[in-house]
């Protein structure tokens, strides 16, 4: 599919220096409008990700303090540790996810993957 893509961007180009009524500007529009549709693609899948992360996050918080309530720990700071503990986890994930999303942005405009 990318070599299809390539394939007829790069036509396009090599069209639009060889005829000189055929302006330049379409195949460049045709770039953006593909970089565009794929940039969007994985924007939208990140913020999917962030918003399940958190929703996950706060499951996982709130099942650790039912396990503290269970044992009568609710209000120590065993479970302020464990909860810091666990949103660290979730940071380091949003951060990982993060700089794999800024890497899916640059291969979108190269129209790489």
């Amino acid at each position: 599919m990318i070599y299809i893509i390539w394939l007829v961007l790069l036509s396009l180009f090599v069209f639009s220096f060889l005829v000189p009524k055929f302006p330049i500007w379409i195949p460049v529009l045709a770039y953006l409008l593909v970089v565009g549709v794929r940039v969007k693609e994985k924007y939208g899948n990140y913020l999917d990700w962030i918003e399940k992360n958190h929703r996950d996050e706060e499951r996982a918080i709130d099942a650790n303090l039912h396990d503290f309530e269970i044992k009568g720990l609710a209000t120590s700071g065993m479970r302020l540790k464990q909860e810091n503990h666990i949103k660290k986890d979730f940071e380091y994930e949003r951060k990982k996810q993060k700089r794999q999303r800024d890497t899916e942005l640059i291969d979108c405009l190269f129209i790489k993957k």
